[in-house]
């Protein structure tokens, strides 16, 4: 029988330590950029999602300002409504109303935008004349769950007037431009 030695050189097979950590090393670090690429691309596809969404909901405006002659936030039967921001009351009425906040329907989910449901005229509310609706199939909410608002009388950095539908944005606040953490997302509708 012949016996045969191994030399060390012929045990080594495996992989030392050092060599596995950097191997991990590098995958940790290929699976960051992936993360951080992945991230970026479902931050745009949300915001791609809230812009379809107010168009949506501007297409339903315009629809419903087409039947009645009115903008959501109707509150009697003779004003017409959103557009004309210098008459607040023709969007909000009381503006100790939940909803409203000058000039302001804060849901426009509520039955007082007109979108989904014609007020019956309880209470404060009255309908819209004409109404033809819904003209939203289903209650919208952005991305992030908070309800889409719209303001009509929302002032610019340049001073200018305009109306506006709005998400709250990634952290679900409603702030001002002039706020460090700002992420809310604006589309004009009227000028």
């Amino acid at each position: 029988m012949k016996m045969t030695m191994r030399t060390s050189r012929q045990l080594q097979k495996g992989f030392t330590l050092i060599e596995l950590l950097v191997v991990i090393a590098i995958i940790g670090f290929l699976a960051s950029i992936a993360l951080v690429n992945l991230n970026s691309a479902r931050m745009k596809a949300m915001n791609a999602r809230v812009i379809a969404d107010l168009r949506q909901i501007r297409s339903a405006i315009t629809l419903l300002e087409h039947d009645t002659g009115a903008w959501p936030g109707r509150t009697d039967g003779v004003t017409p409504g959103c557009p004309d921001y210098r008459t607040p009351a023709a969007v909000c009425g009381n503006k100790s109303t939940p909803d409203c906040h000058n000039n302001e329907i804060r849901d426009m989910n509520t039955d007082n935008a007109g979108l989904r449901v014609n007020p019956d005229g309880s209470g404060s509310q009255q309908s819209y004349p004409n109404w033809q609706g819904p003209y939203l199939q289903s209650d919208l909410f952005d991305p992030w769950g908070s309800s889409y608002y719209i303001d009509c009388d929302f002032e610019l950095q340049n001073g200018s007037v305009v109306s506006v539908l709005a998400s709250a944005g990634p952290n679900t606040t409603w702030e001002d431009e002039s706020e460090a953490n700002f992420d809310d997302i604006y589309y004009i509708v009227a000028r």
